[in-house]
Order: C-alpha cells, then structure tokens, then sequence
C-alpha cells in the first residue's frame, strides 16, 4: 500500500513537467505548422527567403540536421537570384548552423570564411568581429585552440573598440576557456576576470555567461593548483547554471562537474569522483569533446580495479572521437586554414599599400597647404611687389580645398571605425567640417583682402612720391 502511494506521490509530482514538455511540444508545431503554411502562400521572394531562414533555424533548435540544411541550401539558392548580400549572410549563418548540426566541419568552416569576406565588404566592425567569433567556435570544436586564439583575440578587440559589453564578455570567456585548453593559467585568469568583471557590472549579462566565467577561475585556480579556491567557484557556478535549462547552461554544468570530479580524483577519492563524472555526463546529453577526457579519466580509474569497466570507457572514448573529427576531415580544414591565411595576407598587405599612399597623400596634401600659405605671406609682406585681388582669391579657394582635402584624409579613418564606414554619416561628418573651416577661410580671405589693399595703397603712394620727386629734381638738373 505504501508503494502505491508512492507510486503516485511520484506521478503527481512529474504531472507538471510532463504538462509542461506536451504544451512546449504543440506550440514548437504549431510554430512549424504556421511558417509552413505561410512558405505556401507567400509570393514575394523576400518574404519566402525570411521563411526559409527562420524554418532552418527552427529545425536546428529542434536537432533536425536534415531539414535545417535542407531549409538553408533553399535560402541560399534564393538570395543568390535576389543578388541581395543582407539575405545571403542570412542564409550562411543559417548554413553554418546546420553543417555544426551534421558535424560537417570543412564545409561548415568553408561558409565561416565566405561569411567573414562577406561582412568585410560592407565595412561593418561588429559584423567583422561576430564572424571571427563563428570561425573561433568552429576552431574550438575542432580543438585546434591555437587558432581558435588567433580569431577570438581580433574579435575581442574590435568588440572593445566598438564598446559591445555583450559580446565583449562573450570574447573575453571564450579566450580564456581557450587557454584553459592550451595549458595557460595565467592568460587564461586575465580573460576569465574581465569576463567576470563585465557580468558584475551588466545586469542584462545571462546567467549562463556569469557561471562560465566563473568556472574559469575554478578551472583557472585549478591548474594553478589552489584547489581550497578553485572549489568554491565551481559550486557558484553550478548554482547559476542549474537557473536556466539552456544549452550553454548544461555545457557550463558539464564543465564544472567534471571539474569537481577531477580535484576528487587527484586527491584518490574515486567514489566521489565517479558521482561528479556522472552528473557531468547526465548534464549534456549531447556528444561533445569534453567527454572525451571524462571517459578517459574514468577508464584510468577503473584500470586494475574493473578492467571490463576501464575498456568500456576506453572504446566510448574512441567511438566520440571518431565521430567527431577523422583524419579526412582534418585535411580538409588544413587547407582551408591555409587558403585564408593566404587570403588574410594578401588583404594585409592591400590595407598596408593603401595606409601608405594614405600618408603620402598626406605628406603631398600638406606640402601643397605649407607652399600656398608660405606664397600668399610672401604676397602680403612683400613691399615691392603690387598683387591683384583675384589672385589673393584664387590662391585662397586653391587653399581652402587642399586644407578640405588634407583634414579628409587625416580623420576619415576615425570617422570610418566610428560611423561603421556608413557613407551618409560621413558624409554628414564633412558637411559639419566644411561648415567650420568656410566661414574662417571667408573671414581669412576678407582680412588677406584689407591686409592687400592697404599694402598696395602703400606701394603706390611711395611709388607716386617717388616719381614726384624725380620730376621735381629733373628741371633743377637742367
């Protein structure tokens, strides 16, 4: 009798959840249903290619690899004969979403780099550096961390320049989780505190990005070999990622099980440690790397004691291994990694050349302001020689547009990174500069102009005295 009532305690108990797991299952249909229905009826291409993105989004949330792809190749095909780059990066990012899914890595580092090119044409910084973050996260599911450095670093600082305190965190996490991998404590801390810094002050920071950053300085602590330190950061972490069943916050409670599970481990407490590694593994029920040390941490445990059990763990190792990257694959995205690198250099290179003629424009745009400005002095203190008007004026509106043109080259960097290289805030940026630097070249040339007057009243007077005296001198010569 005391079962059965348990029995039902237990069923009472689960009701809500399994409520609540039927209602979010209807309306994840009914959502599907709904852009179906809509993708039937629509006429317009821009519309379809909308709905095409959003159905491959939802199919990638919903861990439908097939249908993603599938939905994403369709927008693709769709923004190529709009000839429309906003739709096109749409479909990519919606490409690359769905290859993550497959676990098709070269393909979907392939559209990372097209993508990349893509936001480099259009001169957006944050766009640039959302993209360089996407080529990190492949990087980073590929354990090559060095690279994953390489491409995270150029983002954080666009990200810092731009003064995105989102994605800035976001950056500065992800690096330091990058150096965990690489063995770094120490650079690892900087990022992981900055990381941390920045969720304190934004009270719009996830919870997911706090617990992150604070089981990189469990995890930091750790390889420094503070264990007393490192504990607590773990267990505050596991506090705020248990807020939210999100992907990032399950990743983040795999993370820091397994981190508990190894301070267990190396102290020899191997019950706790199997308890941490299996909470880890029950966390994220999705493959990823960091079970592959998992298995492989409990194998070394069962060594000797289970070997049925060590070899279990040992062939779960090998079969995700596998299933995550093979030597094909690492081929492949060798090349790639080589053909952009090639790429980046050229475009290196091209943005030295033009930073150089910048400054020799520059430099001749200057000596043509220095050489009008030292001719037209000349011109006003020389007391010999009479200059019209029209030259003063002709020599001052040369002047005025080699200034224009020296203070255009000399801030449009500036104005590109702080308008985004938007041409019509530019534009409006020169406008507000020529507004400045018109009225006082008007009031320059108007005194040049009384200045000149003056000056050439001077040099005939003198002149007519001295024709004077010379007509007066010629008869008493006489």
């Amino acid at each position: 009798m005391w079962k059965l009532t348990l029995r039902f305690l237990k069923l009472f108990l689960l009701l809500p959840l399994i409520l609540l797991v039927v209602c979010l299952t209807v309306f994840s249909q009914q959502k599907r249903d709904s852009l179906l229905k809509e993708l039937t009826v629509s006429k317009e291409d821009t519309v379809t290619h909308n709905i095409l993105f959003k159905l491959s989004i939802f199919y990638f949330h919903a861990n439908n690899a097939d249908s993603a792809l599938l939905y994403a190749l369709e927008s693709k095909k769709l923004a190529n004969s709009l000839n429309s780059k906003k739709h096109l990066a749409n479909s990519l990012s919606a490409l690359s979403l769905a290859y993550q899914l497959i676990g098709n890595y070269p393909k979907r580092l392939e559209i990372d780099f097209a993508f990349l090119q893509m936001m480099e044409e259009s001169n957006d910084s944050l766009d640039i550096a959302i993209a360089l973050s996407g080529i990190s996260g492949t990087y980073d599911d590929l354990e090559d961390f060095e690279q994953a450095v390489i491409y995270e670093k150029r983002a954080y600082y666009i990200y810092r320049n731009c003064g995105d305190k989102f994605w800035l965190l976001t950056s500065a996490n992800s690096i330091g989780y990058y150096y965990i991998q690489l063995a770094i404590p120490d650079s690892a801390l900087t990022y992981f505190q900055k990381g941390h810094e920045l969720s304190n002050q934004s009270k719009e920071a996830p919870d997911a990005m706090y617990a992150f950053s604070l089981y990189g300085l469990g995890k930091v602590n750790y390889q420094l070999g503070h264990i007393n330190i490192a504990i607590p950061y773990y267990q505050k972490s596991i506090e705020y990622a248990k807020l939210d069943d999100r992907k990032w916050n399950l990743f983040v409670l795999l993370l820091s099980y397994s981190g508990i599970a190894d301070i267990f481990k190396d102290r020899g407490n191997t019950d706790s440690a199997f308890v941490y590694y299996n909470k880890a593994l029950e966390s994220n029920p999705d493959l990823n790397r960091v079970k592959l040390t998992i298995y492989r941490n409990v194998a070394s445990m069962y060594e000797g004691k289970d070997d049925r059990l060590a070899v279990k763990y040992l062939k779960l190792e090998a079969r995700l291994r596998d299933s995550l990257l093979n030597s094909k694959t690492s081929k492949a995205i060798q090349t790639l990694t080589y053909n952009e690198y090639e790429r980046q250099r050229e475009l290196n290179t091209q943005r030295e050349e033009e930073k150089r003629i910048r400054i020799q424009n520059l430099q001749y745009a200057a000596i043509a302001v220095g050489a009008i400005s030292f001719f037209i002095i000349y011109l006003l203190l020389s007391q010999t020689t009479i200059v019209s008007l029209k030259v003063i004026r002709l020599l001052g509106v040369v002047a005025l547009l080699v200034t224009f043109e020296f203070i255009n080259l000399l801030i449009h960097p500036f104005l590109a990174r702080v308008t985004h290289h938007s041409p019509v805030l530019i534009l409006l940026a020169m406008v507000c500069v020529a507004a400045i630097i018109v009225p006082f070249h008007h009031y320059l040339e108007k005194w040049m102009i009384t200045l000149l007057q003056e000056k050439n009243k001077k040099i005939r007077l003198a002149a007519a005295k001295k024709t004077i005296a010379e007509l007066e001198e010629q008869p008493s010569t006489t």
